[in-house]
């Protein structure tokens, strides 16, 4: 079962339109849609089968685990800052059967697959969660917390991977220089949590029970 999982944060129009570019493309069936605003100005309209609406911005983190703890099957996501290629989703779950120990496959701009860090679009298999817990929301509110979980992953002996595809297209018209700022600042603060963990044994975070 796939569940694809769509977080967004202002940039309304970049947004709707990648989400609805990106379904279309998926090559792959979707069992369902649910869509966290993380206190957008001006909500994305995002056709889902759960929305949730935050008040104001409660981190990255928070918003991915409210898709996640919802989420009945894989969890998917893809990108609301890019458009990804053609049977995009088709490639990854082609990878998630095959391979031995695979828990987070990511689409990349890569000529074969590769070990990787866990940053960018991705699918998450369903039992990590269960292993591991979920991402820190501890940390800022952008920044890290994705690679943090997948270095949690990797400790736990599972696998994150990169995937060949290419055609991928950023999505950047209404990133402004306010915006580009506060993510930059955001992700600074989260360094040094990250630094701390690297030294840590990464142990399973479940703050929900």
């Amino acid at each position: 079962m796939i569940s694809v999982i769509l977080l967004t944060y202002n940039r309304t129009k970049t947004a709707e339109k990648c989400a609805r570019e990106n379904i279309k493309r998926a090559g792959y069936p979707i069992d369902e849609i649910i869509h966290i605003d993380n206190g957008s100005d001006i909500i994305p309209r995002i056709s889902a089968d759960i929305s949730i609406y935050f008040p104001e911005n409660r981190g990255t983190a928070v918003g991915y685990n409210t898709g996640f703890r919802l989420a009945r099957g894989h969890a998917v996501i893809p990108s609301t800052d890019m458009i990804l290629p053609q049977n995009w989703l088709k490639s990854m779950i082609e990878h998630l059967t095959d391979g031995i120990g695979i828990a987070i496959i990511k689409p990349f701009e890569v000529k074969e697959l590769r070990d990787a860090e866990n940053v960018g679009p991705k699918l998450i298999k369903h039992e990590l969660f269960e292993k591991i817990g979920y991402m820190h929301d501890d940390y800022s509110l952008y920044g890290h917390e994705d690679v943090e979980f997948g270095r949690r992953a990797k400790n736990a002996g599972y696998r994150v991977i990169d995937i060949p595809t290419t055609g991928a297209i950023a999505q950047r018209g209404e990133d402004t220089e306010e915006y580009v700022k506060w993510k930059q600042e955001q992700a600074h603060k989260s360094e040094k949590l990250l630094a701390d963990a690297n030294t840590a044994n990464y142990p399973k975070y479940n703050p929900y029970g």
